[in-house]
Order: C-alpha cells, then structure tokens, then sequence
C-alpha cells in the first residue's frame, strides 16, 4: 500500500468512519512492523515482521532488512 502499516494502523483508528478499511483484506494484518520496499522513487514490495514485544521493535527489524539489502 505504500507506507508502514503502524501508520495506516493509525490511520485507522484515528475516525470510526475508516474502520472498514480493517477489514478490506482478511489476508493483511495491520499492525505496527510492515514497510515498503523502494528503490529510488519505485515501490516494488512490502515487508512485514512479526514476533517482537512491540511493534516499532518488529518495525526496526524491517527497517534493518531493507539497509542490508540497499532499499529505502
């Protein structure tokens, strides 16, 4: 969708009137620890991790994942 799911997440819970977009996919879980894949200005993929404490822990693991491999 291209941007973090914590911030969609948010986006979400911010007006009664966005909770159908929680639903919109059963296959997406929308919580804290997914990022975009970009290369330059192109958005090719996402990448999601789950499993931590917290979602900004799960969200610094994606985030260390795309350095490694030179995306944004």
């Amino acid at each position: 969708m291209g941007r973090d799911t914590a911030g969609l997440a948010d986006f979400i819970a911010s007006k009664p009137a966005n909770d159908g977009l929680r639903d919109m996919d059963a296959r997406m879980v929308i919580q804290a620890g997914g990022l975009p894949v970009k290369f330059g200005k192109a958005l090719v993929a996402g990448i999601g991790v789950g499993g931590a404490p917290s979602g900004d822990i799960d969200a610094g693991c994606a985030a260390a994942g795309l350095k490694a491999i030179g995306a944004e």
